[in-house]
């Protein structure tokens, strides 16, 4: 009689079918446009996007991890379009060259995540906190 239970994966086999899911859901999504620079890219955050996941989900309530990672996406996903503007490209690389920039890293990601961590790590899932109005 053979034992059907799953076996645990070790954390390199969970890490090596994170990377190879989110190398392949960037194909799927992107399509011509997921670049082995983007993939790398997407690649690299691995880490940073389940921390986040895992603080909004200990400081929210569970459901409040996948809505997270979803937004900063989208955040981010928005930064880039702006930034593809030649107007306001143009402001970003002259706040930059000046000094003035708060772009910590290059990534698009970057700072979504250090935001949305800062505002979860503060969250009372007791109701205490004030949401704002959209």
């Amino acid at each position: 009689m053979s034992d059907s239970t799953p076996k645990p994966m070790s954390d390199v086999d969970q890490s090596e079918v994170l990377e190879r899911w989110v190398a392949a859901l960037a194909d799927e999504l992107l399509g011509s446009r997921a670049s082995a620079e983007t993939r790398a890219e997407l690649v690299s955050q691995i880490d940073s996007i389940l921390a986040l996941a895992g603080t909004a989900a200990r400081s929210v309530i569970r459901p409040a991890a996948p809505l997270t990672t979803f937004v900063v996406g989208y955040a981010a996903g928005l930064a880039a379009r702006d930034a593809s503007k030649p107007d306001q490209a143009e402001a970003a690389a002259s706040s930059t060259v000046a000094g003035t920039s708060d772009v910590s890293a290059p990534s698009t990601f970057a700072q979504p995540i250090a935001a949305a961590n800062a505002f979860a790590d503060g969250w009372q899932a007791d109701g205490s906190d004030e949401l704002p109005t959209p």
